[in-house]
């Protein structure tokens, strides 16, 4: 008589087959057993004589600051919601030691509209706050939830 037969490698189901459970014979490795109530699921388990369902995917990768362009908006609020004034931007370039990297930061944190985790300039100003990457991104991660 023919019916449901879960095949399972150590007790999760690879596959599900009708067939005689009388006269099957898994292959080497595979563990045939009856399913007549159809609840065998592929990747689900069987444990204890029960079948249970396949589990849950895992979440999605979380996402990094790499993923979220701030505003300027949001990246001002997310420093001061953290801590830092702006002052202390302005303190930080101010005491940049070359003339020409000191102007381009500053045009870079007076004109940017839109900040990229990745940009050198921001690398640099996490740098010349005694910030480390994990605090950084850690108020950038909060910055983008913020209303741009």
């Amino acid at each position: 008589m023919s019916s449901r037969i879960a095949l399972l490698e150590n007790n999760v189901v690879v596959n599900v087959i009708i067939g005689d459970i009388a006269t099957y014979t898994p292959p080497d490795g595979v563990t045939a057993v009856a399913d007549p109530h159809d609840e065998a699921e592929i990747e689900g388990s069987y444990v204890n004589g029960a079948f249970s369902g396949r589990p849950p995917p895992p979440p999605p990768p979380s996402k990094g600051p790499s993923e979220y362009p701030l505003s300027d908006r949001q990246l001002r609020i997310g420093l001061i919601s953290s801590g830092i004034s702006l002052d202390a931007i302005d303190q930080a370039i101010a005491n940049i030691a070359d003339a020409t990297e000191r102007a381009i930061a500053q045009v870079w944190w007076d004109r940017s509209t839109v900040i990229y985790w990745g940009h050198p300039m921001r690398v640099s100003l996490t740098d010349l706050l005694g910030l480390t990457e994990d605090q950084a991104a850690a108020m950038w991660m909060q910055a983008k939830d913020l209303d741009a």
